[in-house]
């Protein structure tokens, strides 16, 4: 076991850029404006989903902070996304990026082969039919979900923030590197997950990992993600803004990402989906964001059981007392750092609030 440790911590060392959280500056070079404007082409005709398939060359460079060397890639360009692919969406859409040929070892990009980029949606503070907020601030506090994750002791991914200089666009815009399946594999020493996702139950999902889940997304007030429970529940989709990988038993291991329709980033309750306007009337005399968070509770009591939620519980509310005097050592405004502080404190007063387990 000591040497499966060292190996994968060996590995992880190898990766260097997301072993640090100093902001980097990245031009990137490729007809952005023009991939840009066939993406708004097909949103108007409602074929968005065809977005994903378009490719673009194009060059990344940056400047090695280490060895002071600057470093030049060819890449492949990619959108990503789902709703915010749609028309009215995003102007400026997040992108994927592929390296042509393997990063050498000691570079920057060494033992990465594809990286999401969270973009700036677009113009400043412009909020799009979804309500999503588009803008540099909107993209800070993303990037620092993730890393009070990572805090909060739940598998995810990492992030680094970045100063994307947009070559053909002539901008300069805040974003963030987002590391990929692969490279949290290779970190973690988990493996691939081949086969289709049945349910949570079917696949052998920990009780803790969907409690990490539910609680963390209650924190952020993140309602835009989904899991099956069980394979004879019929929703639309087994999962939604979640990514998985196979732990060493056999069992899958569920990653949450995308949050920029979370409450913490918007400032505003979104997704108030019809199964969840009968329960929140349970809580009268309290804000929306506050039921919803009660809602989301009681229903991961429903799921996890009462005894399993109770220890749970327990344990990431102690994580989060620790995590919460490190929200000032984030890059974030001033605004979200009170909002962060806001809803730490909000949390653990309503988790600890008797009618979660007067009410059946």
């Amino acid at each position: 076991m000591g040497l499966v440790v060292c190996s994968v911590q060996a590995k992880a060392s190898q990766r260097p850029l997301f072993q640090s959280y100093e902001i980097l500056d990245v031009k990137i070079e490729g007809d952005l404006k023009g991939l840009f404007e066939k993406v708004a082409e097909l949103a108007r005709d409602q074929r968005s989903h065809g977005a994903k398939k378009l490719t673009l060359p194009g060059r990344l460079t940056i400047l090695n902070p280490v060895t002071a060397q600057t470093e030049a890639y060819e890449i492949e360009i990619r959108v990503r996304g789902n709703s915010s692919l749609y028309s009215g969406e995003c102007s400026f859409p997040k992108l994927k990026i592929r390296l042509i040929e393997p990063a050498p070892v000691g570079s920057v990009f060494a033992g990465h082969e594809e990286l999401k980029i969270g973009t700036h949606c677009g113009p400043e503070g412009v909020r799009t039919n979804t309500g999503r907020v588009m803008g540099q601030v909107s993209v800070a506090r993303e990037s620092a979900i993730y890393r009070l994750l990572s805090l909060l002791d739940i598998p995810a991914y990492r992030t680094r923030l970045i100063r994307f200089h947009y070559d053909d666009m002539r901008e300069t815009r805040l974003g963030f590197f987002i590391e990929d399946n692969k490279a949290f594999r290779a970190r973690t020493g988990t493996s691939k997950a081949e086969a289709d996702f049945v349910s949570a139950q079917a696949d052998r999902v920990t009780p803790k990992n969907l409690a990490q889940l539910f609680f963390s997304h209650a924190l952020f007030g993140n309602y835009d993600w989904g899991v099956r429970i069980r394979p004879d529940l019929q929703i639309l989709r087994p999962l939604w803004n979640l990514e998985r990988v196979l732990r060493a038993d056999g069992s899958t291991l569920l990653l949450p990402y995308d949050f920029d329709l979370s409450g913490f980033i918007t400032e505003n309750p979104w997704s108030l989906i019809d199964d969840e306007l009968e329960p929140m009337r349970r809580y009268l005399g309290r804000t929306t964001e506050a039921k919803l968070l009660l809602v989301r509770l009681q229903r991961a009591k429903d799921i996890l059981g009462e005894a399993v939620f109770r220890e749970e519980l327990s344990l990431f509310r102690q994580r989060v007392v620790t995590v919460a005097p490190l929200i000032e050592s984030l890059h974030l405004d001033s605004k979200g750092q009170e909002l962060l502080r806001k809803r730490f404190g909000e949390f653990l007063k309503l988790s600890e609030d008797p009618i979660l387990f007067e009410l059946k």
